[in-house]
């Protein structure tokens, strides 16, 4: 049981780590999302460190939006907007970042600002969680490997009583 839930393990963290690259694990505002409110910056966390970041936001009508770039954390970029959002419509954030085995990747997701919806909930430069989502992804597997293994060993229980 103990073998199992190591290499459990193991394969979640090399599995999770060769897949993250530059893989966007939380955007604020959201991809896909609805928000209103003062939005005058994007958080970009990553599944693994990056390096040479660069993000900007092209609104509705075509415009482009920089501003000054800040990093909280070796996984995370925040551009501080030159100018918060006015303009209602769609907008798209691109980014791209350069991963730790020297991979450039560039990406974009898309929002919509609408004044009148709820705001963003931006972590902001308070945030001292200092949690990674990697580590979700690791207790995430490894709490489906111990459940797997308890079913398995109901199940054998179950079959040497019935015989």
């Amino acid at each position: 049981i103990v073998a199992m839930l190591a290499t459990i393990a193991v394969v979640s963290i090399v599995g999770a780590s060769a897949g993250a690259h530059t893989e966007l694990a939380i955007a604020v505002p959201d991809i896909g999302a609805r928000v209103g409110g003062t939005v005058d910056r994007i958080e970009l966390t990553f599944f693994g460190p990056i390096e040479d970041p660069t993000v900007f936001v092209e609104t509705p009508s075509d415009a482009t939006i920089e501003g000054k770039i800040e990093r909280p954390a070796p996984n995370g970029v925040w551009l501080a907007l030159e100018r918060p959002l006015d303009e209602t419509g769609q907008h798209i954030v691109r980014y791209a970042a350069t991963s730790t085995d020297g991979d450039r990747d560039q990406q974009a997701y898309a929002f919509v600002y609408d004044p009148t919806s709820p705001p963003a909930v931006f972590a902001g430069p308070d945030d001292d969680s200092g949690g990674s989502p990697l580590i979700g992804v690791i207790v995430a597997a490894l709490a489906l490997g111990f459940v797997l293994l308890l079913f398995i060993a109901m199940k054998r229980r179950t079959t040497s009583t019935a015989t």
